[in-house]
């Protein structure tokens, strides 16, 4: 799954430079006009330039107007994925989540309440879906992607604070840091930590 963001380009690259044969699926959600088919057209440039097979999913018209954008935008590139890997023969969808990625979410689903399920829902393995940047923060990965001289899009949606996760970010997350400065690495290693609580417990319950 590739959106032309900066974590999505990164895991292109770095998938392609070790081996993999990679099949790029992008969705077009048609939400930003010309900055969409922009993302569009950066995508399709590099998987021709990689000589990468690739699939361009488009929205349904007005996508955008019904409630619970985020969800339906998810179950879209989701169930896309989960298909085209189907057709292809392949038990492996990867996304770039990263870790603020997962931070973000262990945050919004503890504010919500929650059990462990929630809090490491953002997971590494989940089903067909990988995600090898999880361990790597956005601010580790942007140097990456600068040294190798990448080329990607900002999305500007994400710089408003219109959606509950941006609103995370933005305001939430600097303010823990400003009174736990390792606040990340610290919220990382305990979603680690769950993780291996989580798995235990199911062995445990399979005994």
């Amino acid at each position: 799954l590739i959106s032309g963001g900066l974590d999505s380009m990164l895991l292109a690259e770095a998938l392609q430079a070790h081996g993999y044969p990679v099949h790029v699926l992008h969705v077009n959600y048609g939400l930003r006009g010309a900055d969409s088919d922009g993302d569009e057209a950066l995508v399709r440039e590099w998987a021709e330039r990689a000589g990468c097979p690739i699939q361009v999913v488009t929205a349904p018209v007005n996508f955008g107007d019904a409630p619970d954008l985020q969800a339906r935008a998810r179950a879209l590139r989701y169930d896309a994925a989960a298909q085209w890997a189907s057709e292809l023969g392949s038990n492996l969808v990867a996304t770039a989540h990263h870790a603020d990625d997962a931070i973000e979410t262990f945050l919004l689903f503890a504010a919500r309440g929650t059990g462990i399920d929630g809090l490491v829902s953002l997971s590494p393995q989940n089903g067909l879906l990988r995600r090898p940047l999880l361990e790597f923060h956005k601010s580790e990965l942007r140097v990456e992607a600068e040294a190798m001289g990448l080329t990607w899009r900002e999305d500007a949606s994400n710089e408003g604070d219109k959606y509950t996760r941006n609103h995370l970010r933005h305001h939430a997350l600097p303010a823990l840091e400003q009174a736990i400065p390792q606040a990340r690495d610290g919220i990382r290693t305990t979603m680690r930590r769950l993780r291996h609580l989580q798995k235990f417990a199911e062995v445990a319950i399979q005994r």
